[in-house]
């Protein structure tokens, strides 16, 4: 899964109601450990910035603070 889609679906479990969160929990508790979870989500995680709309990787700069435009993102 990509971190953009991760970030979508972790959105949505917000608007869950409480039996679905619950039947969830129970699902994740029979298939892996918590550590075991947390190295699934941190090695699906990438370094790469990603567009939240397109999923594009060209990066630019938009937009001001302060009278100063935005500072240039690290390249991958």
């Amino acid at each position: 899964m990509k971190a953009t889609e991760f970030k979508t679906w972790m959105e949505a479990s917000n608007r869950m109601s409480r039996g679905q969160r619950d039947t969830l929990r129970l699902q994740l508790q029979c298939k892996v450990t918590g550590d075991e979870g947390v190295q699934l989500i941190e090695e699906s995680l990438t370094d790469v910035l990603v567009c939240p709309h397109c999923s594009g990787t060209e990066l630019y700069r938009w937009g001001n603070s302060c009278d100063l435009q935005s500072l240039p993102l690290p390249s991958a």
